[in-house]
């Protein structure tokens, strides 16, 4: 095994793979926490010219026990980029990358601070029969930041936590490539979709403290959508998914493997008056069990429940999107766990070809740091993001 000072090698890996995910294989459903439906997927889609996005993001929380945490603060502005050109009626090509700075304010004063671009995703797909069956490439480039330092690495793991929100989970996984292929077909009222995908990493360095590259294992996913036509105008939706991985390698040597995540999430949209609609969700995410390949003690299995609501309502001479959305996250060491409640709303304006997007939330929740021991949270993100789409749809 490559020459390391202490336990970097179980430190990193935690904060890298334990904490964060991996970037995901595109598939034909938006990630995150928002319920998506097959009957949305199956809706008409712009079939020719170019769109592109471009925004910044400030997020922060500050929490009021510092001295049990450890941490005064911690801040993230990013920049999103994205791009994506439809050419004749089946094929597209995407990118998308950031921009991000980090920072922590710790208790007795002192700052750390991660900067630069992360990785950036280039996607082509193809449907190889319209509307029903899409395969999907992509390859990740390692233009991200890589190697931290211990400092560093605190900063990134805290980011990585699924309690707090934040837009970036880390800023490099050392590239890699994939695909994905995904099914969807509608049956009168009721629509289906699946969709199956894998990833294999790049290799990175790990930090000034290691001697050696690190490979990720390999990920594969899959997940079904089927929702359902209710009365006029409801639709329920249930989503279930997947992800596995394979062992992680530092110089070819198996040390690792990151736990599984299965879950599941529901939701049910309807109309509230006219040109508005509302939609409940809630789900759940289960991460088993990760294993250190060597004789170290493996990391707790853990739980995130999730639910929510959101309204779409014309507004302001344009529409309004308030929103509220709840999780809870337990582990099986009781560490690093609590709840967080987020309350906001965005908005969307458009004009001709550019359509403007802002939104506010506000965060309050509380985490538990030791036995015995925890402290609340407060937080707030202020978003602006600008869409420009050219050409024609069908």
């Amino acid at each position: 095994m490559s020459p390391v000072k202490g336990v970097w090698v179980p430190a990193l890996i935690v904060a890298i793979l334990g904490l964060a995910d991996l970037p995901s294989p595109p598939t034909g459903f938006v990630a995150g926490v928002s319920p998506v439906s097959a009957q949305e997927v199956l809706s008409p889609l712009a079939r020719g010219g170019v769109t592109a996005g471009a925004g910044a993001t400030f997020q922060v929380f500050a929490f009021s026990e510092e001295e049990r945490t450890g941490i005064r603060s911690i801040s993230l502005l990013s920049v999103p980029l994205a791009g994506r050109v439809a050419l004749a009626d089946r094929l597209r090509f995407e990118v998308h990358s950031h921009w991000a700075q980090g920072w922590v304010e710790r208790a007795d004063g002192s700052e750390t601070t991660i900067e630069g671009p992360t990785d950036t995703q280039l996607r082509a797909s193809i449907d190889l029969i319209p509307r029903m069956l899409t395969v999907t490439g992509f390859t990740l480039l390692p233009t991200g930041v890589d190697a931290h330092s211990a400092e560093e690495l605190e900063l990134a793991g805290a980011m990585a936590s699924d309690l707090l929100p934040f837009r970036i989970s880390h800023w490099s996984a050392g590239g890699g490539s994939g695909a994905a292929v995904t099914f969807l077909r509608s049956f009168g009222r009721t629509g289906l979709g699946a969709d199956v995908g894998f990833m294999l990493p790049g290799e990175f360095d790990l930090g000034d403290e290691v001697v050696g590259g690190f490979r990720p294992g390999e990920e594969f996913r899959a997940s079904a959508v089927l929702d359902r036509l209710v009365g006029p105008a409801g639709k329920l939706t249930l989503r279930v998914d997947g992800r596995f991985f394979g062992d992680s390698e530092l110089e070819g040597e198996n040390v690792f493997r990151s736990g599984d995540r299965i879950g599941a999430t529901g939701s049910y949209s309807f109309p509230v008056g006219p040109g508005a609609s509302a939609m409940i969700y809630g789900g759940y995410r289960h991460r088993t069990e990760g294993v250190f390949l060597m004789d170290l003690e493996d990391r707790p299995s853990q739980g995130v429940a999730l639910a929510g609501g959101a309204l779409r309502t014309p507004g302001l001479g344009g529409v309004l999107t308030p929103s509220v959305a709840v999780r809870a996250l337990r582990r099986d060491d009781g560490l690093s766990q609590g709840y967080g409640v987020g309350l906001g709303a965005g908005g969307e304006w458009g004009t001709g070809w550019t359509t403007v997007l802002p939104s506010l939330r506000v965060h309050f929740g509380s985490v538990q740091v030791t036995d015995g021991a925890s402290s609340g949270f407060v937080g707030a993100d202020l978003s602006l993001q600008i869409r420009f789409q050219g050409g024609h749809r069908r």
